[in-house]
């Protein structure tokens, strides 16, 4: 049955009429595609933004016309970029022709970007409609407001990784040499979709890995006498069997910081910061040779990470 087409995708760009060339030339469909948002018409291969404020484009597919009969939507989402080969597919979705395809609905609350493909299929032809979505990266404050001042470094550590940048100038998600991606620059585990694409995802990632630093950090540090992963107990404790009395980590200034026992900033900070950046030794340890603390400042790359972060933080 031969339709006069157009799909309405609801997307911020640039305005345009299309028409469907493959569809036409197969003669399965009479029509074009149209791509809107707010009113706004896009053209085919054109740009939709997703919002600073962390919001997805409200994305919706029609038929226009005299449309009649049932059609078959889907949307296949393309990202390649370092290590990344992202490729999931949504739909389909089989309902009446007549019908508003609401595509956010079929992604589930995800968020999606890179090169999107809509297909409506009809009478075994398949349509496709190309496009891209792209991220505007929020203001400083949004950023700040949303990630808190705790811990303290949580703030310092997106200065160093990113510049507080979810998105390189061209709108795909920031990403360094070793596949960090975002803000927080998440390589391990692997981000997701979502933490590409949506910058609260991503802080919501980051904060989750301080936290997880803290943890191994603060066992690190203080795990008692016995513990089955240590047997010999964290630093101090270590520091205690071998003195026989508590001695204070030695005051440690770096960047600006000053770690200092009893003071908001312990030493337990500085290695949580490490630990961020995966490092593979500590930065502070007890020296049961020599009984006294040592500090292990540097990361595989030769760089005083914490010493970063913390210029970060005055």
């Amino acid at each position: 049955m031969k339709k006069t087409l157009a799909i309405i995708l609801y997307v911020l760009g640039l305005a345009g009429n299309h028409c469907y060339a493959a569809c036409n030339a197969a003669n399965a469909v009479d029509g074009e595609i149209e791509v809107w948002r707010d009113g706004v018409k896009v053209s085919n291969n054109g740009i939709v933004y997703i919002y600073a404020t962390a919001v997805l484009p409200t994305l919706t597919a029609k038929l226009t016309g005299a449309p009649s009969g049932t059609v078959v939507w889907t949307l296949d989402q393309e990202y390649t970029d370092g290590n990344r080969e992202d490729g999931p597919s949504y739909g389909p979705k089989s309902q009446s022709a007549t019908l508003d395809w609401n595509i956010n609905a079929s992604l589930n609350s995800h968020f999606i970007g890179g090169k999107i493909t809509v297909k409506l299929k009809d009478d075994d032809i398949e349509c496709p409609f190309v496009f891209y979505i792209r991220g505007i990266n929020p203001s400083t404050n949004l950023v700040y407001t949303y990630i808190g001042t705790s811990p303290w470094y949580s703030i310092p550590i997106v200065k160093t990784e990113s510049t507080t940048r979810q998105f390189a100038s061209n709108g795909c998600p920031l990403r360094s040499y070793d596949n960090g991606f975002g803000l927080y620059q998440l390589t391990d585990p692997k981000p997701t979709l979502d933490q590409l694409w949506n910058w609260k995802a991503n802080v919501d990632g980051g904060k989750n890995k301080i936290n997880q630093a803290i943890s191994i950090a603060n066992f690190w540090m203080n795990a008692p006498l016995g513990s089955p992963s240590k047997p010999e107990g964290g630093q101090r404790v270590q520091s205690f069997t071998d003195l026989g009395y508590t001695l204070p980590v030695t005051d440690e200034l770096v960047g600006g910081i000053t770690f200092k026992d009893g003071t908001s900033k312990p030493i337990e900070d500085a290695v949580a910061i490490k630990i961020f950046n995966s490092a593979s030794t500590h930065y502070c340890y007890w020296s049961r040779i020599s009984k006294v603390w040592g500090f292990s400042r540097l990361n595989a790359r030769g760089e005083n990470y914490v010493a970063k972060v913390c210029t970060h933080a005055n």
